[in-house]
């Protein structure tokens, strides 16, 4: 399992999600203190190397929290360095296929705000629109 350092991941500024319920951010801190992180963080290079989130914003501000609490972080049953993400690489995609990633992953969320799923949804049309000019369709 690869893990890097909490700092060295970059949250881009237009991600769907503006609002962070602390209800379920406390919910998924017991199940990931009882059960460990299920679902590492996903992320992908950019074309100067640099690590993007993709995503798992809510778990990496949960892992936040729980590294400011002194609360162990578990992960496939291995003990994670205090403020380093258990995280998978998508590898180098351009900045429109990473796009279509990262709205296709939360639009299948159920947690996010009927103004949010909207958003995403759109900005998903407009980026398949856009692909599909890109190749002549």
């Amino acid at each position: 399992m690869q893990t890097i350092p909490a700092k060295s991941l970059a949250i881009p500024e237009n991600r769907q999600r503006k609002v962070f319920d602390e209800k379920h951010q406390v919910e998924l801190l017991e199940s990931i203190q009882s059960k460990g992180l299920m679902h590492p963080i996903v992320y992908r290079l950019s074309p100067e190397g640099e690590k993007i989130l993709v995503a798992g914003e809510t778990r990496l501000k949960t892992l936040q929290m729980m590294w400011d609490l002194g609360i162990p972080v578990k992960c496939n049953g291995q003990l994670i360095e205090p403020y380093h993400i258990p995280c998978i690489s998508l590898g180098e995609l351009s900045p429109l296929a990473a796009r279509e990633a990262e709205l296709e992953e939360n639009t299948r969320r159920r947690d996010l705000t009927w103004q949010e799923r909207s958003t995403a949804e759109a900005e998903l049309h407009a980026v398949r629109k856009e692909q599909a000019t890109a190749r002549g369709e």
